[in-house]
């Protein structure tokens, strides 16, 4: 799809989607080799965060350095795991946009959708270059500080090698950056899909404004449609919580102490790179829950103005089986469309007013004491 163009690309980088055009038995085992090499690359440097907990840290302070680092690398992870093993059904709910009754019928909705389109790719943009500026900052201030003491720049992890010789140590240093850029983009990759879904799923609320507003012809027939219309966009939405639930809930659980830590860190801050790395960091990790609290929010909103919709409809002119039709697509709109994370928590802006409140106050309790 054209929305999710650079999302998919994204992906591919990160060994997860083999490009559409390798369809050779060769290229497609070269991309799974690819995959698992990344895999490895990736586990290995989380499995040596989890052992610097274990063997080296002794203090709050050393545990707060290290706990952010390691529970977004374990995040990533999680999420690269969760696409692969649902890649299939969820390239087949990507694809059911293009068919009927997703797809725009004619001019008027065309634009409506090349709108959200442009929106989803802004989006796009707009959280990696966030997260470009985030990685520009830590690797620039890391090579100026930590270089000339031969120190790595993620200094929260256990290394089982003595790397102070240059070549292990350029060898080392590299695989660190290497595999921060990867966490990054896998991020990017699975949060612009989530919310580029939701995005989606409103563009097709504004379809069925149009066509409920614009109905012509069989009224019965073109009433039917719009039935068959909001119950499909019921559906896309319940099975895209179905396959993101699990994701959601991870981040939002551990989004909160993440926060908190970060703050309780910054507290303890001189103003230098250090400091600008950590406020970079909580502003990346508030990015990543506005975007689905502010887009599971909209799209809630949307689907509870369903019943305004058919309002300012020409409904007084319809017969009374299509009026009866309408008054159960208003029913069924009593209910909205709502995203969950882990069957608990909504995915909206309270939620995420939520997550900030609780983060304070677990900051304000670990700075009485």
């Amino acid at each position: 799809m054209t929305a999710l163009k650079y999302t998919f690309s994204f992906l591919t980088f990160m060994g997860c989607l083999c490009p559409f055009t390798w369809t050779s038995r060769a290229k497609r085992w070269l991309y799974k080799v690819y995959s698992l090499v990344i895999l490895l690359f990736l586990q290995y440097i989380l499995i040596m965060e989890v052992l610097d907990i274990i063997f080296n840290v002794e203090d709050q302070d050393q545990f707060c350095d290290n706990f952010s680092v390691t529970v977004a690398g374990l995040i990533s992870i999680y999420k690269m795991f969760t696409f692969m093993g649902k890649r299939e059904n969820i390239l087949l709910l990507v694809n059911s946009l293009e068919k009927e009754p997703f797809v725009p019928m004619n001019k008027a909705e065309m634009d409506i959708k090349l709108k959200f389109d442009k929106a989803i790719q802004k989006n796009t943009i707009v959280f990696m270059l966030v997260l470009v500026v985030y990685l520009f900052v830590m690797w620039m201030s890391s090579l100026m500080r930590d270089v000339k003491r031969r120190q790595l720049a993620i200094q929260r992890v256990w290394v089982p090698f003595d790397y102070s010789p240059l070549i292990l140590y350029a060898m080392t240093y590299s695989h660190q950056a290497s595999c921060s850029v990867l966490l990054s983009v896998m991020h990017v990759a699975n949060d612009t899909l989530i919310s580029g879904l939701m995005v989606l799923i409103r563009c097709q609320l504004e379809l069925l404004q149009h066509r409920l507003q614009n109905i012509t012809g069989d009224h019965n027939q073109s009433v039917k449609a719009c039935a068959r219309h909001h119950e499909c966009i019921y559906q896309f939405a319940l099975e895209v919580n179905r396959h993101f639930q699990g994701i959601l809930g991870f981040q939002f659980m551990a989004s909160t102490p993440m926060v908190c830590l970060t703050l309780f860190r910054i507290t303890n801050m001189s103003m230098g790179p250090e400091l600008y790395e950590a406020i970079m960091y909580i502003i990346c990790t508030m990015m990543q829950l506005s975007y689905y609290c502010w887009y599971g929010n909209e799209v809630k909103l949307k689907s509870l103005e369903v019943p305004d919709m058919i309002f300012s409809s020409n409904w007084p002119e319809l017969n009374s089986d299509a009026k009866r039709m309408l008054l159960f697509i208003m029913q069924r709109s009593t209910f909205p469309i709502e995203f969950t994370s882990a069957h608990i928590v909504a995915v909206n802006l309270e939620s995420f007013m939520a997550v900030m409140k609780t983060s304070y106050s677990l900051f304000n309790l670990l700075q009485s004491r």
